[in-house]
């Protein structure tokens, strides 16, 4: 699918946020936390998909640069139908080399353009930038009944360890520093294990599994904003019951 299809789907014209740090988001010597990031959701969605089939419609959520299309690519997953969304085009452009496998589709995770219980995998690889109650509403309404999301978002820890003492970082944001000096506050809402339980419990979904990720599990070099902590990310895994 091109990005010409895909400007077409984006007809009311809505900009991503994202949109001006797309060009250099997977630089891993910009934004070496990003990658860290990253390679902690990759290990977590890999032993939590643990070469299934998996049957009916996968939805992936912020999709960038698709994860799960990857570990398709690598035969860690299987799928019957995916969905790659993002609300950015630009970013949802890494996805391109995926459309023979995938759809492509420009769309907001706080309002899903899919009907209520048609989605058995909902996906969201660092979902923080929307992780209010909007987006966990729209997970319970489209999972089928014994569907699951897996869900990752930088860790509560790191982000108390980090984000409270910086004098550039915001609550509710993550900060970057872009290659032509512009600064930039994006979405960022990382919560405390228990209000992340409740969000999610609250929006009709029980949660199976929550699953650490620590510096050792990830792949060297090591950013130095997560040098000093731990726990680096955290996996739900919530299903609809």
């Amino acid at each position: 699918m091109s990005i010409q299809t895909l400007r077409k789907l984006d007809a009311k014209g809505r900009l991503s946020q994202y949109a001006a740090v797309a060009a250099e988001y997977y630089d891993a010597n910009r934004h070496p936390t990003c990658r860290n990031f990253r390679d902690a959701s990759r290990l977590f969605l890999q032993t939590s998909l643990d070469c299934n089939y998996l049957d009916g419609l996968t939805l992936e959520v912020g999709a960038g640069q698709s994860l799960v299309a990857e570990l398709a690519e690598c035969n860690y997953v299987h799928f019957e139908r995916a969905v790659l969304l993002d609300r950015s085009i630009e970013m949802l452009s890494y996805s391109r080399k995926f459309a023979k496998i995938a759809n492509l589709v420009v769309g907001d995770g706080r309002r899903l353009p899919f009907a209520d219980s048609s989605i058995s995998l909902i996906v969201a690889a660092l979902g923080d930038p929307y992780n209010v109650e909007a987006f966990w509403r729209e997970v319970s309404r489209c999972l089928d009944k014994g569907g699951r999301c897996l869900f990752t978002t930088p860790s509560y820890s790191w982000a108390q360890s980090f984000r409270l003492p910086s004098r550039t970082e915001r609550e509710g944001a993550a900060y970057f520093e872009l290659a032509d000096g512009q600064q930039l506050y994006l979405p960022s809402f990382v919560r405390s294990p228990a209000q992340q339980e409740q969000i999610i419990q609250q929006a009709g979904l029980e949660i199976s599994n929550v699953s650490n990720l620590t510096v050792d599990m990830i792949p060297l070099p090591l950013s130095r904003k997560i040098q000093n902590c731990d726990s680096v990310v955290t996996g739900y895994v919530a299903i609809k019951r």
